[in-house]
């Protein structure tokens, strides 16, 4: 049993931030009790099949398995763009919000212009923008919440490297968790 203002299913601490309690903050008995904190993994196809046999998604679940709910947010084919067009109906302004969130957009954004995916390329400024209005959204959500960016896998292109060097840079103005691939 618990000692009362305790939390029995802590995070450890990281970058500067306080631990996150997973469990019921309620105590009381009723529908509350029901309802697990959550994790949101708001991304392109990477994320969306995250939960591939091995996948980094599928690993999160099975090291928050019962203390808290992984959900996925992944849209094949989503640019930064595209997202900005979900995070309201994603991530509700009312409501019990996700104690944290991971942001992995960039891959299709870097798409080049001139090729097959070109319809998917967004400007590197823009892609800047939108992850700012992405996060700034989440931090209306919650003060609380962790956000964690991720950056675009590395390729054999240089493009990809200058879109993740921005989420990097986001990363120190915006007070978010970094995770560079």
């Amino acid at each position: 049993m618990a000692v009362p203002g305790s939390c029995p299913s802590t995070v450890a601490p990281s970058a500067g931030h306080p631990p996150i309690c997973l469990a019921d903050a309620s105590g009381g008995a009723g529908s509350q009790d029901m309802l697990r904190p959550h994790l949101v993994l708001f991304g392109d196809s990477i994320t969306e099949q995250s939960f591939r046999p091995g996948g980094w998604g599928a690993a999160l679940a099975d090291t928050y398995s019962r203390k808290a709910d992984i959900v996925v947010r992944g849209y094949g084919g989503y640019n930064s763009r595209w997202a900005l067009f979900l995070i309201q109906r994603i991530f509700p302004l009312v409501g019990l919000p996700p104690v944290a969130t991971t942001i992995f957009f960039g891959a299709n954004d870097a798409a080049l212009p001139g090729r097959t995916s070109q319809r998917q390329h967004v400007p590197v400024e823009e892609y800047r923008q939108n992850l700012k209005t992405i996060v700034n959204h989440l931090k209306d959500c919650s003060k609380s919440m962790v956000i964690l960016l991720i950056t675009p896998p590395p390729i054999d292109e240089d493009g990809r490297e200058r879109y993740a060097r921005l989420a990097s840079l986001l990363l120190l103005n915006c007070s978010c968790l970094l995770s560079k691939l």
